[in-house]
């Protein structure tokens, strides 16, 4: 297996696994004398009871949708599939940074561990993607 065949494989995994965390993390919020716990599947549907932002469920729906499409993007041939994951992987952490701030929480602030790699996750495989198409848009080139 070549190399930018294994780096796909790290970029569609990172994609993927932003994409379960919505789907199976929990947030848990902690207070003076009391800890809530929510699962992020809940925030999918924004009449749930679990009262989630509508700024959150944007952003699992951004998370879920463009972990999936992402992951798929990236392992078709053309330049602009490989940018649209890139963009892809670059939204959900720039919208939580936005929202963090709108909200006037610091812009790196998590309730808990799922939220981190919820952010690291895609943010992650968008630096890979465009180390990938850095790296191997060289080596496609012909020599002269």
């Amino acid at each position: 297996m070549n190399n930018r065949n294994k780096l796909k494989i790290v970029i569609s995994a990172l994609l993927v696994i932003g994409a379960l965390l919505v789907l199976f993390g929990k947030t848990v919020i902690q207070g003076p004398g009391f800890t809530l716990s929510y699962n992020y599947i809940d925030a999918l549907n924004p009449a749930s009871e679990a009262g989630f932002r509508m700024s959150t469920t944007i952003y699992c729906w951004i998370l879920l949708a463009g972990g999936i499409i992402g992951a798929v993007l990236i392992w078709l041939k053309p330049l602009w599939a490989n940018l649209i994951t890139c963009v892809i992987g670059f939204v959900s952490p720039i919208f939580h940074i936005i929202n963090n701030i709108r909200l006037g929480y610091n812009p790196f602030s998590f309730d808990g561990v799922c939220e981190f790699f919820m952010f690291a996750c895609p943010l992650l495989a968008a630096i890979l993607t465009i180390v990938l198409i850095v790296k191997f848009k060289e080596e496609d080139q012909p020599q002269t």
